[in-house]
């Protein structure tokens, strides 16, 4: 049976995915838990730290993207695509995760240190199996993250698509950039 912090995070994930941060509150996750409208209380100070819970989980999910590249299940691309796919499908989970932070609550995501740290031995190990050439792998996580991120923003934005501006997607942007990366 799943714990009541983890149902308490899958009900906010659901109303941010229908109505962003606004729809998110304490009460109506509760109401949606089928608990007291304090109960939530119990596991969240309040909701900033209600929807760092929901960030904490979609780190958790590309930590584990980057994994699967660092343990040889996955190449890069194939982890990139799927991290923006995530994003395109949940743009508000996306928005949330990679948006701003209160202070307080920067801290309370140790998963957003992991999920770096992840990235960065995935591009190290694509490094080594050659998907990506040699050079300074935390300045090539920084390229390609941050590439791969603004084009999920772009797509989310209207501003990018296959067959409209720019013709092209996210996962072409990031195809295209590993390529540039790859010419000789």
């Amino acid at each position: 049976m799943t714990d009541t912090r983890t149902r308490l995070v899958e009900a906010a994930a659901a109303l941010l995915d229908e109505g962003g941060p606004s729809a998110v509150t304490l009460r109506e996750v509760a109401g949606r838990v089928g608990l007291s409208h304090n109960a939530p209380y119990r596991h969240f100070k309040d909701k900033d730290m209600l929807l760092a819970g929901i960030a904490e989980r979609e780190l958790v999910v590309s930590r584990q993207n980057w994994q699967a590249v660092v343990d040889g299940n996955m190449t890069l691309i194939d982890a990139l695509r799927e991290h923006l796919r995530r994003a395109i499908a949940w743009p508000e989970r996306f928005s949330l995760t990679y948006g701003p932070w209160p202070a307080a609550v920067k801290h309370a995501l140790t998963s957003g240190t992991e999920a770096q740290q992840a990235f960065l031995s995935a591009v190290v190990a694509a490094q080594a199996r050659g998907e990506l050439p040699p050079g300074e792998p935390e300045r090539l996580a920084r390229l390609i993250l941050a590439t791969a991120n603004g084009a999920a923003t772009q797509v989310i934005n209207g501003h990018l698509a296959r067959g409209g501006k720019w013709n092209g997607d996210a996962e072409d942007v990031v195809t295209d950039l590993l390529a540039f990366l790859n010419r000789d």
